[in-house]
């Protein structure tokens, strides 16, 4: 993947989940000077619940987005998701 410019993402571009974390936190900082559209998208749909998934960011905004991976799926099956993002010109 890329590195990103206008999107700093914390954790790195990964989360990981176990048994004992199944709920992690996105933080999204908008390091340019523009608006940012992000969406998050994961692996599997069904096996992640992801708040807010859409969204925009103006200059130097942030936003936490909570992912949830949902109780009946097995973190060994699905252990990370990945993530995109775009820049509004």
């Amino acid at each position: 993947m890329a590195p990103m410019t206008s999107l700093r993402l914390e954790p790195g571009d990964r989360l990981r989940f176990s048994k004992a974390t199944t709920s992690r936190v996105l933080r999204l900082t908008n390091t340019s000077g523009a608006h940012v559209a992000f969406k998050v998208k994961t692996t599997v749909l069904k096996a992640y619940a992801v708040r807010p998934s859409a969204g925009t960011l103006g200059p130097g905004a942030h936003q936490d987005v909570c992912v949830n991976l949902n109780s009946t799926s097995d973190p060994a099956q699905y252990r990370h998701i990945g993530f995109w993002w775009w820049r509004f010109r």
